[in-house]
């Protein structure tokens, strides 16, 4: 807020506590500034002592002075993706983002049992196959342990006999219907995880398989399946329950509960929820907008060489190296 605009403020308060002393002297002050029509009425209406209808003024001149300003300081629209001028053109590009998610890089990994005669959910997932998903490839030496090539998708999580507590205490406070009725698939779900273990690569297809059911408008089960996921040990699984949160399409929306999930997860250096976190901390989605933090966020991200985070990063440095182009004017 500039000299003149804490001035009008300062008028306003006086008028209110019917102090004609501090309007005099203020009013002198104003005219160290360069007057416009709207100014120069409000002026004339507290020289003549209208002070309700220059109350009204005042009030209506500083906010379209903000307004101005807060268009100028963001010519950042430009050139972003994300639409900055509501809360909810930034969260629809926030979650047109998460359709990004991409399966990590490979890791090798020596192992002392298989699990690729591990049975899976495949009575729910049979028809839920992921495109362009990474197929186990062992490798075999006469002269060294059996290794298996895999994605960190296919690192087997243990069993959790506790998902059923679990998944009912965050149903009891996110789910929009309260029912502990569970539909067929998330029954086979989570009996699945608690009996037999659970990977990343199950869970993708999980996520393909809920895509199909809010096609169908089938959102219950959708949500009791996402809501599996959220229960489990996975970052994955967790992060697209948050993403959820931000979405309300399936829960309540809850951002600023999404927000401390989906930071929790980034500070433990999961790649894609450091990207999320990074865009909700630029677009003040369940915390306060900090552009320059934000940079620092997706800088972690291209440290650990993210495509998202490397892509995120150039964006705001443009806009923040432009914002700060407009200050040196």
């Amino acid at each position: 807020m500039n000299q003149m605009q804490k001035r009008l403020e300062i008028i306003k308060i006086a008028i209110s506590m019917t102090d004609e002393e501090t309007i005099r002297l203020q009013l002198l002050k104003l005219d160290h500034f360069e007057d416009d029509n709207d100014l120069s009425e409000i002026i004339s209406l507290l020289k003549q002592k209208y002070y309700a209808k220059a109350q009204e003024m005042i009030s209506k001149y500083n906010t379209k002075i903000k307004d101005k300003a807060d268009y100028e300081m963001n010519p950042e629209n430009d050139i972003n993706e994300v639409d900055c001028k509501s809360n909810t053109s930034n969260v629809n590009a926030i979650i047109k983002e998460f359709s990004s998610l991409k399966p990590t890089n490979p890791i090798k990994v020596k192992i002392t049992k298989s699990y690729c005669d591990n049975n899976t959910t495949d009575v729910i997932l049979s028809d839920t196959q992921i495109n362009n998903e990474p197929d186990n490839t062992r490798e075999d030496s006469p002269n060294s342990d059996s290794k298996l090539i895999y994605n960190k998708e296919n690192f087997m999580y243990e069993k959790m006999p506790s998902i059923s507590a679990i998944f009912h205490n965050l149903a009891l406070h996110y789910c929009k219907n309260n029912s502990t009725h569970l539909t067929k698939a998330a029954e086979v779900w989570m009996k699945h995880i608690a009996s037999s273990g659970y990977n990343d690569s199950e869970i993708y297809k999980i996520l393909a398989h809920v895509n199909k059911l809010k096609e169908e408008s089938n959102f219950t089960e959708a949500a009791q399946l996402i809501l599996v996921c959220g229960s489990t040990e996975s970052n994955l699984g967790q992060l697209l329950f948050a993403r959820e949160l931000i979405k309300g399409d399936l829960y309540e929306k809850n951002e600023t509960s999404a927000f401390e999930l989906i930071k929790e997860l980034a500070l433990a250096g999961y790649d894609e929820a450091i990207c999320d976190y990074g865009q909700l901390v630029e677009y003040g989605i369940g915390t306060q907008s900090d552009s320059k933090h934000a940079e620092e966020i997706y800088k972690d991200a291209v440290n650990i060489d993210s495509e998202r985070g490397k892509r995120l990063y150039e964006n705001i440095r443009k806009k923040n190296h432009k914002f700060l182009s407009f200050l040196r004017r």
